[in-house]
């Protein structure tokens, strides 16, 4: 018991209640209490006496439908019920109700093997209430260790601040290998998924020979399921206020919340002091947030921490609740709300006209005469492939606009291009207000990422952009992020020479000999790995799908597939007798899927800098002729290669990828660069 004493919520709890003459109950409220029982198919507890050693025993009993003054009752279960009744006497009754029980003698009473008849009396009395609610439990297993010793059982009844198990041994297991003295772990399931682990305290235990229940205090209060944050997601306290509402996984009742305040990672709420059904650590599935009748979203949670709002009973608890899963379009539906409760000129995925979106393209100078003299040939297929992008709200693509009076300021978007990557691509604004705006969509795009990465359904480990490197602003902006991570494992740059260089005839075209141009392997990926991680040590490899374990996996072009985008990739290991000299990646998707066609072109990278250019030259134009579209770009890596070899490109790219386990970091960087808070 000492758990008690170092728990001041647990005191009182397991205190034995007497009956108050005060609070007399008529047979009326009494009999209506046992059809409801009966209804719910639960109990009352029998209170006998052994008539010569004083031994007291209690049974539970079903109660009959009543409609008089006579009660009977059927023994839950009769193999507990001793041979001789006839060596008892029946001292009390105790019906359950809720935090508080009615008690009362009864008279004329008769027991046999099956169960139990009575005389109800005119009144009984309320029992001091039970400090906090406990819920019956069914078929809810639990799995308790200590000290390598594994326990199987069941468990009996549940509130958020104590549990009873009940723990059947396996020979040659004894009790006697509980030391109810130090801590144990607990693992709650149902239907082999796991409910709750975690650390209890013992605070009381049963004698029984077999079956021995335990009632058991969990130790933690607070669990973090994800790495603590600095720039904590800016949580809203809407009105009005949604509510969630889910089956409780271990009571099955339906428990509905009120929500006082939510971000895009999580919610918390207040339950009541005397009925705490949350456990921190316990994991809720197929939670509806409702906001109104006909808007609400489902998530997948678990519970984080529970915190006592003051000393005063009425107040209760504040418990938080983290999203592990939600799926992505209610995500962005309550994202969007969010954001915009915060700036009402910041949209997500908000309806957007497509000629206003073009016309803010070539305005801003974003679509360049240069940049459209490669789109030009294909502007209507770009055009419809936009419209999708943008109306139908698919599960891969993001947009951000910041408008003001109707008028479009500021764009970012992001799209999900590789199987656990998003690329941010199309970052402009405009007019006197671009600078602004642009930050403020910047900003759009670092809280969704912040927000997002931990939704599963997201698939986003990593998000990655281009940008040139005279720029100033990305250079800034993603450039200060890489350096004061100073971590390339957490945030990697790499550069790539850029160039367009028409395909030669045919004729030209010689790989005889000791040459091979193959579609890479497993193997070839190991090798371009370990050339990677020592000439770069960053993140490429990982975040565009190049590791032999994943190698071929590409369920991301099905989601294209399925949007009537086109999306593909090929793989090829460019050898001399066997050794790899370069790999090259034929992208093929849409023209303007990326406006600077950097999600359809060639990626060559160089593992031999003493490799020909004339040769390289003929792997390359072997390759190109598989792409749909003429004349696609090339990205060599490493530059170096492309300056010794005095391969004419037109500009250098860099490749940024970031690791989303550190966003909260790189958002506070981001904030800090472009001065967003002053904003």
């Amino acid at each position: 018991m000492e758990a008690i004493k170092n728990c001041p919520e647990l005191e009182g709890l397991f205190a034995h209640p007497e009956p108050n003459p005060k609070k007399k109950i008529t047979r009326e409220v009494l009999v209506n209490q046992l059809n409801y029982l009966n209804f719910q198919n639960t109990y009352v507890i029998v209170n006998l006496r052994h008539k010569d050693f004083g031994r007291g025993l209690s049974l539970n009993a079903t109660p009959q439908p009543c409609s008089g003054n006579r009660l009977q009752c059927r023994w839950q279960d009769p193999e507990t019920a001793p041979i001789e009744l006839t060596a008892f006497e029946l001292e009390s009754i105790v019906v359950p109700m809720g935090r508080d029980s009615l008690f009362f003698s009864p008279v004329d009473c008769h027991c046999n093997a099956t169960g139990i008849s009575l005389d109800l009396p005119e009144f009984c009395y309320k029992i001091g209430s039970r400090k906090l609610e406990r819920y019956r439990c069914a078929d809810i297993s639990v799995s308790l260790i200590q000290n390598s010793a594994l326990f199987h059982g069941k468990l009996v009844d549940f509130n958020a601040l104590s549990f009873c198990v009940q723990i059947s041994l396996t020979p040659p297991q004894s009790y006697q290998w509980l030391n109810t003295e130090i801590p144990v772990n607990i693992i709650i399931q149902n239907n082999r998924q796991t409910i709750y682990a975690g650390e209890c305290t013992v605070i009381r235990e049963s004698l029984s020979r077999n079956n021995r229940e335990f009632v058991l205090h969990p130790t933690a209060h607070n669990t973090r399921r994800f790495r603590a944050k600095k720039s904590r997601s800016t949580r809203q306290e809407l009105l009005p206020l949604p509510n969630i509402v889910f089956t409780h996984p271990l009571t099955e009742k339906l428990v509905n919340l009120k929500v006082v305040n939510i971000s895009g990672s999580g919610l918390a709420v207040e339950e009541d002091f005397f009925n705490p059904v949350l456990l921190p650590g316990m994991f809720l599935k197929n939670v509806s947030l409702r906001f109104t009748n006909n808007f609400q979203l489902a998530f997948h949670g678990q519970i984080i921490h529970r915190t006592r709002l003051g000393e005063d009973h009425k107040q209760g608890y504040r418990c938080g609740i983290v999203f592990l899963d939600m799926p992505v379009n209610d995500h962005v539906q309550l994202l969007s709300l969010l954001q915009h409760a915060c700036d009402p000129n910041a949209y997500i995925c908000d309806a957007v006209d497509m000629n206003e979106l073009w016309h803010f393209f070539f305005e801003t100078g974003f679509i360049y005469p240069e940049k459209y003299y490669h789109l030009q040939d294909h502007k209507e297929r770009a055009k419809k492939v936009y419209q999708t992008l943008y109306t139908s709200n698919p599960n891969i693509a993001r947009h951000f606009i910041y408008r003001e009076k109707g008028t479009i300021f500021g764009h970012i978007s992001t799209l999900r291009y590789y199987e656990k990557a998003w690329l941010i691509h199309h970052h402009a604004a405009k007019g006197i207000k671009g600078r602004k705006a642009g930050i403020a969509v910047l900003n759009q795009i670092g809280s969704f990422i912040n927000d997002s990465h931990n939704i599963y359904s997201m698939h986003m480990d990593y998000v990655l952009c281009y940008f040139r490197p005279e720029n100033k602003f990305p250079r800034r902006v993603f450039g200060g992020v890489t350096d004061t991570l100073n971590n390339p494992k957490g945030c990697s740059i790499d550069t790539f020479a850029y160039y367009y260089d028409d395909v030669p005839s045919p004729c030209d075209w010689d790989l005889t000999g000791s040459w091979e141009l193959k579609k890479a392997t497993g193997e070839d990926l190991l090798d371009f790995a370990a050339f990677y991680e020592n000439q770069s040590g960053g993140l490429l490899t990982s975040a565009l799908d190049l590791e032999a374990d994943s190698f071929g996996q590409e369920t991301i072009n099905q989601e294209f597939k399925n949007l009537g985008i086109k999306k593909d990739r090929e793989i090829f290991a460019f050898k001399e007798n066997r050794r790899l000299k370069a790999i090259i990646i034929l992208n093929i998707s849409d023209l303007a899927v990326n406006l600077s066609e950097l999600t359809n072109c060639l990626q060559i990278f160089i593992l031999d800098k003493n490799l020909p250019v004339k040769t390289l030259n003929c792997a390359i134009n072997l390759i190109s002729i598989r792409s749909p579209h003429a004349n696609i770009p090339k990205l060599i890596f490493p530059v170096d290669y492309a300056d010794a070899e005095q391969i004419d490109y037109e500009k250098l790219y860099c490749l940024w990828i970031f690791k989303t386990k550190y966003s909260d970091f790189g958002l506070r960087q981001m904030r800090s660069t472009t001065r967003f808070n002053r904003q």
